[in-house]
Parts: C-alpha cells; structure tokens; sequence
C-alpha cells in the first residue's frame, strides 16, 4: 500500500459552486471523505461564499474545514526593488 501523503490546494474554490453546480460539492465530500493521507488547502477570495460553504448547515462542505483568515500584510513589509 502507499503511505504517501498529498496536500490537494485548490484556488477560488467557491466557483466550483459557479462552474459545476452545488451538486458538485456534494459529490466532491463523498470523495474527500474516503481519502487517507490527503489534506485539503481551500483558497477563495469571496469570504462571504466560503464562510457558506463551510459554515452553513444545509452546505455539503460545512464543518468540512477550519476556517483561517489570512491578515492583511502590513505596509511596511512591502518593499520596492
């Protein structure tokens, strides 16, 4: 058996919703659920969408991940070259 792990990142993840439909994410559970060793990295810039995904009750992802935002980067980390 292989005991590789696999991290599975997944960019502007609330268009699965637009492309595919909310059927998609119901499906996508099912198979997320039955993997071992994967982790799951999901990315999106419409915070509103994702904090429903995840976070409704009636959404098939909800509970499904840890939500963390990401804090703004401060001015003065910024440099110019």
């Amino acid at each position: 058996m292989n005991k590789k792990h696999m991290i599975l990142v997944f960019d502007e993840f609330q268009e699965v919703i637009r492309i595919a439909g909310e059927d998609a994410l119901k499906v996508m559970r099912s198979y997320f659920q039955a993997h071992q060793n994967v982790a799951y990295l999901f990315l999106g810039s419409k915070e509103g969408m994702m904090n429903t995904i995840f976070g409704d009750k009636r959404q098939a992802f909800y509970r499904f991940a840890t939500i963390l935002p990401i804090p703004s980067i401060p001015s003065e980390a910024w440099w110019i070259i």
